[in-house]
C-alpha cells in the first residue's frame, strides 16, 4: 500500500480531530491536554482546544479550570489530566530522593499552606524567605518555588484557582500519600495510564 502525503494527513486528522463539542466531552475525549506558557504563536493548550471545544477562546481552559474537575500535574510532560487519572499516578516513584532537612522544609511549608487554606508562592517565599537557586536552564531561581514545584510533582499541593499566570495560587493536599517516594504499584492503575498514552496526548 503506498501511503501519499495526503493519506498521511487524512488519517492524523481523523485520529486526532472531532466535531467540536463542549468542555466536558472534550476533556473525556483527550485523557491529557499538554500545557506550554509560551505564547508564540500561541500556547499549547489554546491550540490544541480551539478546534475541539465549541466556541473555545484563548484562556478558557484556565478560566474555567475550577469547574472542570481536572488537575494541573506531570504526565509525559507539563498538562492537565482528569482527577481520576491523575491520583492514579500518585504517590509518585521519583528519581532523586529529598534528604531529611528538605522533607522537614516541605512540611513546614505545607503547615503553613494548609494553614491559610490557599496561598500564592510569593507569600511563602516572603514568608520563609529560602534564598535562590539555579534553575535547569542554569539562570536563578527562588527556591520557595522550586521546593513548591517538588511539592506539587509528590502530590502534596495543587493548582486552586483559574489565574493563566505561571505562579498560580496553591493549596495543600494531604489525600495522595506523604511526602515521599513510594510508587503506586496496582496494576489496574497502570494499565488506565497506559491507556492514555495508547490513545494520544494533546
Amino acid at each position: 500500500m503506498n501511503l501519499d502525503l495526503a493519506s498521511l494527513c487524512r488519517h492524523a486528522i481523523a485520529r486526532t480531530l472531532f466535531a467540536p463539542t463542549d468542555f466536558a466531552d472534550a476533556l473525556a475525549h483527550m485523557p491529557f491536554v499538554q500545557a506550554d506558557p509560551l505564547r508564540a504563536p500561541a500556547r499549547a493548550q489554546d491550540l490544541t482546544l480551539r478546534h475541539r471545544v465549541a466556541g473555545y477562546l484563548a484562556g478558557d481552559l484556565e478560566r474555567r479550570y475550577p469547574e472542570l474537575g481536572i488537575e494541573e500535574d506531570f504526565f509525559v510532560n507539563y498538562g492537565f489530566l482528569g482527577a481520576h487519572h491523575h491520583a492514579l499516578m500518585h504517590p509518585r516513584k521519583v528519581r532523586r530522593r529529598w534528604s531529611k532537612a528538605r522533607r522537614a522544609k516541605a512540611e513546614v511549608v505545607l503547615a503553613f499552606v494548609r494553614e491559610r487554606g490557599a496561598v500564592h508562592p510569593r507569600e511563602v517565599d516572603e514568608q520563609f524567605d529560602h534564598g535562590k537557586v539555579t534553575n535547569w536552564f542554569g539562570g536563578s531561581g527562588k527556591a520557595s518555588t522550586e521546593l513548591l514545584d517538588g511539592m506539587h510533582y509528590r502530590g502534596r499541593q495543587r493548582r486552586v484557582d483559574g489565574d493563566d499566570e505561571v505562579d498560580h495560587r496553591v493549596h495543600a493536599r494531604a489525600d495522595l500519600g506523604a511526602v515521599g517516594d513510594d510508587a503506586f504499584g496496582d496494576r489496574e492503575a497502570d494499565r488506565e495510564i497506559r491507556e492514555i498514552g495508547r490513545r494520544g496526548h494533546h
